[in-house]
C-alpha cells in the first residue's frame, strides 16, 4: 500500500483538532497514531546550544537557555526551531497563552543565570524526601568539572520529572554527571546496571520468606516512585525488550504501575523520574566496538522526552580536571596525556585504533603515575589493551604529543 505524504498526514493530523461540522460521511484515517508517532519522531530538531532533541525546541529554548525564537535564529542561523512535520501544528499550540505553573516559573527563574545553577534551592522548591534515604545521595566530587551547560539538563529533568535519555562515548562522564547534579541537589537516586541478567523481579520486586511469613519485597521501581525521587537505568542499551517494557507505564505521563502480587496500583511521587544513559542511543552498533547491545524498541525510547548528546571534555576542561584532581603531578605531563588522549580518540573515531582513550582511562592513569611512573601507567590503561598494529600507530602518536618516556 502506498504510503501517504508527509503533507497529507499534517493536513489529516490537523483536521482532526479542527471543529468541524456534522459530516455525512465519516473519514476514515489515512494513516495509524502510532505510524504517524514514529514519522514524527524520525524528524526531531537538535538545539544548537545543548544538543538536546525535541520536535519543537521553542519552549526548550526559552526555559533552558532564556532565548527567543528570534534570538536563537540570530545565533544559529542555519538550525531549525521545530520539525517540518509539526511546524504548523506546534507553532499554534506555543502561540496559545497557558497557565504557568508556580514550579515552572521557578525553573525559568532558576535558569536564567547559564553559568551557575543554585541546585539547593533548586531541590528545595521539590517535595522533601523520607530521612532513611539519605544514604541515597551520591558523595560530593570535589575534583568534578562540572558541564554546566548539560548540568541544566540533567537538573531541569529532575526538577520537572522529565526522562532523560542521555547519548554518548564509553568513559565520557554521562554516570557521574548524574550523580554530581543529585550530590549537588542532595536528592536520592537509585542506580541500576542494565545488564544481560537482569529481569523484571529487579524492577517490580518479588517474594521473600523469612522464619516467620513470606512476604513481597518491592524492587527499585516501586520504590523510586512511591519515594518521589531518581531511578537511573546505567547501560540502557543492554536492555532486552521484555524488560524494557516493564518499564512503559512508568515512564508514561500518569506514572504509575500495577503490582500483581500485591493487587495495588503504585502511582509515582512528585521527584520520581527516570535517566538512562547509552553508548549507541538505543540504534544498536555496526561497529562491533560496544558487543552485545540491543536496538531497544520505538515503545521505550518514545517515553523519554529528553534527549542529551555528550562528547568528552574539552582539551582546556580535561587539562584542568587533572591539574585539579592530581597537582603532584606536573603540567608538562598533563598537557601531553591529554593531548595523547585526544589524539587516540580521533583515530579511534576515524576507524584507524580499536580502542580509545576516555576521560576515566585519564583519571586511572593519574592515580597510577606516581606509584609507577609514566611509562608503566600508560602500558597499564592504554597500550597494553591494543593490538599489534593498533599499537604501532599509538606508539607513533605517543612521540607525536612528546611523552616524556
Amino acid at each position: 500500500m502506498q504510503m501517504p505524504t508527509q503533507a497529507g498526514i499534517v493536513t489529516q493530523f490537523e483536521n482532526k483538532t479542527k471543529p468541524r461540522a456534522k459530516a455525512k460521511t465519516k473519514l476514515e484515517p489515512v494513516i495509524g497514531l502510532e505510524d504517524f508517532r514514529e514519522k514524527v519522531r524520525n524528524l526531531e530538531v537538535e538545539c544548537a546550544v545543548c544538543h538536546i532533541k525535541e520536535h519543537s525546541l521553542i519552549t526548550h529554548i526559552r526555559n533552558i537557555h532564556s532565548l527567543t525564537p528570534a534570538q536563537y535564529k540570530k545565533q544559529f542561523p542555519n538550525n531549525k526551531l521545530c520539525s517540518l512535520l509539526v511546524t504548523r501544528y506546534l507553532g499554534k499550540i506555543d502561540r496559545e497563552p497557558k497557565p504557568k505553573s508556580h514550579l515552572q516559573s521557578v525553573i525559568e527563574t532558576f535558569f536564567q543565570d547559564k553559568s551557575t545553577i543554585k541546585f539547593e534551592e533548586l531541590s528545595a522548591k521539590l517535595p522533601p524526601f523520607s530521612s532513611d534515604l539519605v544514604d541515597k545521595i551520591p558523595a560530593v566530587d570535589p575534583f568534578y568539572d562540572m558541564p554546566m551547560q548539560e548540568a541544566n539538563v540533567v537538573a531541569y529533568a529532575i526538577a520537572m520529572s522529565r526522562n532523560l535519555f542521555i547519548e554518548g562515548p564509553t568513559g565520557c562522564g554521562k554516570t557521574e554527571l548524574v550523580k554530581q547534579v543529585h550530590a549537588l541537589m542532595k536528592r536520592p537516586m537509585q542506580r541500576v546496571n542494565m545488564n544481560g541478567d537482569i529481569t523484571a523481579s529487579h524492577f517490580l520486586g518479588n517474594k521473600q520468606a523469612d522464619s516467620e511469613k513470606t512476604f513481597f519485597q518491592k524492587g527499585c521501581l516501586p520504590n523510586t516512585m512511591e519515594g518521589g525521587y531518581t531511578l537511573l537505568c546505567d547501560e540502557m542499551d543492554f536492555t532486552p525488550p521484555h524488560i524494557g517494557a516493564v518499564l512503559h507505564p512508568a515512564l508514561e505521563i500518569e506514572r504509575s504501575i500495577y503490582l500483581s502480587e500485591t493487587n495495588e496500583t503504585i502511582k509515582a511521587k512528585t521527584g520520581f523520574t527516570v535517566v538512562a544513559t547509552a553508548n549507541t542511543g538505543g540504534k544498536g552498533d555496526l561497529t562491533g566496538v560496544h558487543t552485545g547491545v540491543e536496538i531497544l524498541n520505538m515503545a521505550l525510547t518514545d517515553r523519554f522526552p529528553l534527549k542529551l548528546t555528550m562528547r568528552y571534555p574539552s582539551q582546556i576542561q580535561e587539562k584542568r580536571m587533572m591539574t585539579n584532581r592530581f597537582p603532584d603531578i606536573e603540567e608538562n605531563v598533563i598537557l601531553r596525556i591529554v593531548s595523547l588522549a585526544i589524539e587516540v580518540r580521533e583515530a579511534f573515531i576515524a576507524g584507524n585504533v580499536g580502542s580509545t582513550f576516555s576521560t576515566r582511562k585519564l583519571v586511572d592513569f593519574g592515580e597510577l603515575y606516581k606509584p609507577f611512573g609514566i611509562s608503566k601507567a600508560l602500558d597499564l590503561v592504554l597500550l597494553n589493551w591494543l593490538e599489534v598494529d593498533d599499537l604501532a600507530l599509538v606508539n607513533t602518536l605517543v612521540r607525536k604529543v612528546g611523552m616524556p618516556l
